[in-house]
C-alpha cells in the first residue's frame, strides 16, 4: 500500500470517492498504480499507468562574457 506523506496525499469524500494527489511528481513516481475498493459484499480493483514527461533543459543564449573567479571564493552564474 502507498503511504500518505507530504508528496502523496489520499483524500476521501463523504460519498466514498477517494483521490490520490502526487505533489511535485518525479521520474521515480512513474509506474502502475492500483486502486482497490472493498465493502461487505466484495471488492473491485482498477489499475492505471502513470508516465512522467521529462523536459530536457535548454539554454537560449550563449554566455557573452569572459568570467573570472578568485581561488577559494564563491561565484554565481545566473541562467534563465
Amino acid at each position: 500500500p502507498l503511504e500518505a506523506n507530504e508528496r502523496f496525499q489520499i483524500t476521501e469524500t463523504e460519498d466514498g470517492t477517494s483521490t490520490l494527489s502526487i505533489h511535485k511528481a518525479q521520474l521515480a513516481d512513474k509506474g502502475t498504480y492500483t486502486a482497490k475498493a472493498t465493502n461487505p459484499v466484495g471488492e473491485a480493483e482498477a489499475k492505471t499507468t502513470l508516465n512522467i514527461a521529462g523536459i530536457k533543459p535548454t539554454l537560449t543564449n550563449d554566455l557573452d562574457a569572459t568570467l573570472q573567479a578568485t581561488k577559494g571564493e564563491s561565484m554565481t552564474i545566473k541562467l534563465s
